[in-house]
């Protein structure tokens, strides 16, 4: 079930959005730097670009402290490496003006604490392998982020989005990924679909009316844009079901809500933005709830 939304049907999007200030996780790994490229590749013109890398602080325990007492010192000499490989990363990002620090701690914490302390817009982050640890840092990452989190999948630098899928849900998170979809819709000159999905259990009871219903709530949803989406309604498993629907509508970009109306609190990882995360081989744009205070 596929419509266009209606202009008229719109209302304002309760938070602004805007890529001004771009921060992006490098450890070197190869879809971290394709993800660097991505960034320089898609957020060019008036966007502030910085590279960061977290040197990892070993877990010591207290017994064998005093055994480490120069543990400091080896770990900022352990930095001068990297911050040479992040010089050496901008000067091939064609031209693109960028930034770049390293850092020495949790991975986690400094990147989380480096978006807050300058205001960062959006995260890039590159997927590498989501087994075991490396998985798990990811999602954790994304769960402590206020910002939204772009998950750049596979290994060679894709073209700039042509088709934009925004998954919206009826969580008070949904207007800011519709909001944040349609930015990007218009930032790339890409077409925008946005989805909705019902329960399976809902199928005996959906009636063209119902159907028309929720295609005119989705297009309620959608802030103003100079671009008209379209609107698409389906029943089942939604991550599932997105998944299947990206493929179908060709997307290169999929913009998903971090908890959805299911999810248990707001740090949480709603179910179907757990598995784009794992199983999605387009680019995830994973927004948050709206920042508090």
């Amino acid at each position: 079930m596929g419509e266009r939304a209606h202009p008229e049907a719109r209302t304002a999007a309760p938070h602004p959005v805007g890529v001004g200030r771009v921060l992006v996780g490098i450890d070197f790994r190869q879809r971290s730097l394709v993800a660097a490229r991505w960034a320089a590749a898609h957020f060019r013109g008036p966007v502030d670009l910085e590279l960061m890398h977290v040197v990892e602080v070993p877990d010591v325990p207290a017994f064998l402290r005093p055994l480490m007492p120069a543990l400091d010192d080896r770990l900022a000499t352990a930095a001068v490496a990297p911050l040479e490989q992040l010089r050496e990363l901008s000067d091939s990002l064609d031209g693109v003006p960028v930034s770049f620090q390293v850092r020495v701690g949790s991975r986690v914490h400094q990147l989380v604490q480096r978006a807050h302390s300058t205001s960062a817009d959006l995260v890039v982050l590159g997927r590498d392998s989501l087994q075991g640890s490396r998985g798990r840092t990811l999602e954790r990452l994304i769960r402590h982020l206020d910002v939204p989190a772009l998950i750049v999948c596979g290994n060679r630098l894709a073209e700039t989005p042509r088709s934009v899928l925004v998954a919206v849900d009826e969580a008070p998170i949904g207007r800011s990924v519709a909001a944040w979809g349609m930015h990007m819709a218009e930032r790339f000159g890409a077409e925008a679909t946005l989805l909705h999905v019902l329960s399976e259990g809902l199928l005996p009871h959906i009636t063209d009316r119902a159907a028309r219903l929720t295609h005119e709530w989705l297009a309620s949803v959608a802030p103003e844009s100079r671009i008209t989406p379209h609107t698409s309604v389906a029943t089942g498993v939604p991550g599932s079901v997105i998944l299947d629907t990206a493929r179908a509508t060709d997307a290169d970009l999929i913009v998903i809500g971090r908890n959805g109306h299911e999810a248990a609190g707001p740090a949480e990882i709603g179910s179907a933005a757990r598995l784009l995360l794992l199983a999605s081989h387009v680019p995830v744009l994973i927004v948050p709830p709206a920042r508090s205070g």
